[in-house]
């Protein structure tokens, strides 16, 4: 259920996967209507900046989002700020979009309304963007975050999780996330993992051995049930 597709360098993976997702968005979106859900990220920005102007119908897609910073979105790290300002533009401006975060009086209420958003949106996805950290966190599943085993959890009916990140150099200052569940993940019809440089491809091969516990994005890649493809460049 895995296939990797490895590129000379990113200006041929970011082609390649923006083709890759026209071409499946596309179809699901002239059979009846498309779900994307995405991720943030450098690599996938400039992703979103290509497919935004791609000839789809566009009306028959809703985009959705893999997790979000507890941000308001005036804040430089929101995610939703920035898939906005790159894919939810031009063409993909008629797309329906919905985000994660709204303005709570804590954490685990912000999870709860985007729970009521994305309970229906999120379930059974043509496709899902993620991409992966070097500590093998995907989405905003952190090794160790609060909240993680919940996440993790394959059975759970719920879409939405709060978790607080164990502060790293790679989470940042902003801890509190909400993101999708694993469960919620693995039903989409189609799983693309963007991975860059020679460090996080090594933690891609550790993962595909170690316990999802040890490297959250083992639980996305060591399963049968939603094909996955991955894509490398240096």
């Amino acid at each position: 259920m895995r296939k990797e597709y490895f590129f000379k360098d990113k200006q041929a993976l970011v082609a390649a996967c923006t083709m890759a997702i026209s071409d499946v968005v596309g179809t699901a979106a002239q059979s009846g209507g498309a779900t994307l859900l995405v991720s943030g990220g450098s690599t996938p920005k400039a992703i979103y900046t290509q497919l935004s102007n791609a000839d789809l119908a566009w009306r028959s897609v809703s985009i959705g989002m893999v997790d979000e910073r507890y941000v308001p979105l005036t804040h430089p790290d929101s995610n939703e700020a920035m898939i906005k300002s790159c894919l939810v533009t031009g063409k993909a401006s008629a797309a329906t979009f919905k985000g994660l975060y709204s303005k709570a009086s804590c954490l685990a209420d912000a999870a709860k309304n985007a729970e009521q958003v994305y309970s229906s949106l999120a379930k059974d996805s043509d496709l899902v963007i993620l991409g992966m950290g070097s500590d093998g966190h995907t989405a905003s599943l952190f090794p160790s975050a609060d909240g993680i085993a919940a996440a993790m959890d394959k059975a759970s009916q719920s879409i939405i999780f709060p978790l607080l990140a164990n502060k790293s150099d790679v989470t940042g200052e902003n801890l509190e996330r909400i993101s999708l569940g694993l469960a919620a993940i693995l039903s989409a019809k189609k799983i693309i993992l963007l991975i860059t440089g020679d460090d996080k491809l090594a933690v891609y091969k550790q993962a595909l051995t170690v316990d999802a516990n040890e490297l959250p994005v083992a639980g996305v890649l060591q399963q049968n049930s939603t094909p996955v493809d991955v894509y490398w460049a240096p």
